[in-house]
Protein backbone atom coordinates (compact mmCIF):
# COMPACT_ATOMS: atom_id res chain seq x y z
CA UNK A 1 0.00 0.00 0.00
CA UNK A 2 1.39 3.73 -1.37
CA UNK A 3 -0.06 6.56 0.39
CA UNK A 4 1.08 9.92 -0.65
CA UNK A 5 0.06 13.34 1.92
CA UNK A 6 1.04 16.58 -0.03
CA UNK A 7 -0.80 18.71 2.28
CA UNK A 8 1.35 18.77 5.60
CA UNK A 9 3.91 20.37 7.15
CA UNK A 10 5.87 17.37 7.14
CA UNK A 11 7.94 15.82 10.42
CA UNK A 12 11.73 14.45 9.29
CA UNK A 13 11.36 10.59 9.57
CA UNK A 14 13.56 9.56 12.57
CA UNK A 15 17.11 8.12 11.04
CA UNK A 16 16.50 9.96 7.53
CA UNK A 17 17.91 13.20 6.06
CA UNK A 18 15.91 16.44 6.50
CA UNK A 19 14.41 16.78 3.23
CA UNK A 20 12.76 13.77 4.11
CA UNK A 21 9.30 14.27 5.54
CA UNK A 22 6.34 12.40 6.98
CA UNK A 23 3.44 14.11 8.44
CA UNK A 24 2.19 13.18 11.48
CA UNK A 25 -0.91 11.81 10.02
CA UNK A 26 0.96 8.99 8.58
CA UNK A 27 3.34 8.22 11.16
CA UNK A 28 0.57 8.36 13.80
CA UNK A 29 -2.91 7.60 11.75
CA UNK A 30 -1.70 4.81 9.74
CA UNK A 31 -0.64 2.90 13.31
CA UNK A 32 -4.05 4.35 14.76
CA UNK A 33 -5.80 2.44 11.51
CA UNK A 34 -4.04 -0.65 11.70
CA UNK A 35 -4.77 -0.84 15.61
CA UNK A 36 -8.32 -0.01 15.26
CA UNK A 37 -8.96 -2.50 12.29
CA UNK A 38 -6.92 -5.51 14.03
CA UNK A 39 -8.96 -5.21 17.06
CA UNK A 40 -12.91 -4.78 15.43
CA UNK A 41 -11.77 -7.03 12.78
CA UNK A 42 -10.24 -9.50 15.65
CA UNK A 43 -6.55 -10.48 14.14
CA UNK A 44 -3.48 -10.68 15.26
CA UNK A 45 -0.64 -7.39 15.23
CA UNK A 46 2.23 -6.18 16.43
CA UNK A 47 1.65 -3.80 19.47
CA UNK A 48 1.58 -0.46 18.24
CA UNK A 49 4.22 2.07 18.26
CA UNK A 50 5.21 5.37 17.59
CA UNK A 51 8.40 6.29 17.57
CA UNK A 52 9.48 3.26 19.24
CA UNK A 53 6.95 4.07 22.16
CA UNK A 54 4.29 1.22 22.59
CA UNK A 55 1.32 3.54 22.95
CA UNK A 56 -0.76 0.01 23.25
CA UNK A 57 -2.27 1.46 26.47
CA UNK A 58 -3.08 4.92 25.14
CA UNK A 59 -4.82 3.32 21.54
CA UNK A 60 -6.69 0.83 23.94
CA UNK A 61 -8.47 3.85 25.69
CA UNK A 62 -9.30 5.51 22.24
CA UNK A 63 -10.70 2.47 21.12
CA UNK A 64 -12.92 2.23 24.07
CA UNK A 65 -14.28 5.75 23.47
CA UNK A 66 -14.91 5.04 19.70
CA UNK A 67 -18.56 5.92 19.02
CA UNK A 68 -20.70 2.75 18.08
CA UNK A 69 -21.93 3.66 14.46
CA UNK A 70 -17.87 3.67 13.67
CA UNK A 71 -17.43 0.44 15.07
CA UNK A 72 -20.15 -1.18 13.74
CA UNK A 73 -18.52 0.49 9.63
CA UNK A 74 -15.53 -0.59 10.72
CA UNK A 75 -16.56 -4.68 11.29
CA UNK A 76 -18.47 -3.97 8.27
CA UNK A 77 -16.04 -3.39 5.87
CA UNK A 78 -14.21 -6.64 7.16
CA UNK A 79 -15.57 -8.75 4.70
CA UNK A 80 -13.57 -6.76 2.01
CA UNK A 81 -10.49 -6.75 3.46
Amino acid sequence: CVVYDYGSRGTAWPGEDDDVKIPRAIWWGLEWIRYALARVWKVEAPPPSLRGYNVEKLFSEKMGRLPKPVYKKLKYYRKFG
